[in-house]
């Protein structure tokens, strides 16, 4: 369940007073609206992007993490589209170190169920708790709040956040303004109100991370740069961050949001295998 925050601004009316004598009186100056506050617009921006219905998404993520004792560098770029109707379709590319190499692999969420394209093997279904153990999340209520923006909405303690503005830029042919943003991540996770923290971190365990391990990392982590892009009409249409963890490594994601509110169409697959592959064919899938 999304939290939406509205901003209310106070417009205090000019008070005139009858001239005496008969003398007409002047006429009324208007009070200007202050301008929002730098705070003020990434609040709104939060509740915005939780309005919007449909999207495009371009990612890049560059990651450096230690996962179970071992180093995992990872690239990856991913292109997606929030349907509608609420279905999703990802394609990733992935660049692991070798033997894997690089791969490009889609998933489609639709109806609770995930349908995953491996390359040349073709698609498979999951449902039910096969789709929730593969994804680490219940496709039910995926709620990718990651891809509208890296800054939560709902009770949020905005007290913790320092604005900076940073001027106008375009972003893929659209006036923004751009904001550098800063944060105490291990307080806010601990301050967030409960449901806010949870799907933040499900946000994240999204990409492969159990939340749990996300979690563990959020203890020590730090933001080198942190920056998001906002529109005239209150739209995230970039989102950058670099986060460190410490001595666990560190991750970058830089994110594009286009086609807001668009009548975008995801079908799932026509043909398809229930369950994953055995084990020869996804070996043969990962090492060619």
């Amino acid at each position: 369940m999304s939290f939406r925050t509205r901003l209310a601004v106070l417009i205090v009316p000019v008070v005139v007073l009858p001239a005496a004598c008969g003398t007409p009186s002047p006429e009324p100056t208007p009070t200007p609206t202050p301008a929002p506050t730098p705070l003020e617009v990434i609040q709104n921006s939060a509740a915005r992007m939780q309005e919007v219905q449909s999207f495009r998404a371009d990612l890049d993520m560059d990651m450096d993490l230690q996962i179970e004792g071992e180093a995992v560098p990872l690239t990856m770029t991913a292109q997606m589209a929030w349907g509608s109707d609420g279905a999703i379709d990802m394609t990733f590319t992935m660049d692991l170190p070798a033997p894997i190499g690089s791969q490009t692999f889609q998933e489609i969420l639709s109806g609770g169920d995930v349908y995953l394209k491996l390359g040349d093997l073709g698609w498979f279904r999951l449902t039910g708790e096969a789709a929730q153990e593969f994804t680490g999340l219940d496709p039910e209520t995926l709620n990718l709040d990651f891809f509208r923006g890296l800054v939560p909405s709902g009770d949020v303690p905005w007290d913790l956040y320092a604005i900076e503005d940073l001027g106008r830029e375009e972003v893929d042919g659209v006036q923004t303004q751009r904001f550098g943003i800063q944060v105490d991540i291990p307080r806010l996770m601990r301050e967030l109100d409960p449901e806010t923290r949870e799907r933040l971190l499900q946000t994240f365990g999204a990409f492969g991370q159990d939340p749990a391990q996300i979690e563990e990392l959020m203890e020590g982590a730090d933001i080198r740069r942190m920056e998001v892009w906002i529109d005239d009409q209150g739209y995230q249409r970039r989102t950058l961050m670099d986060i460190g963890y410490g001595t666990q490594g560190s991750v970058r994601f830089d994110i594009l949001i286009t086609d807001l509110n668009q009548d975008i169409a995801v079908e799932p697959p026509d043909e398809y295998r229930e369950g994953l592959p055995g084990m020869e064919e996804l070996l043969q899938f990962f090492t060619g």
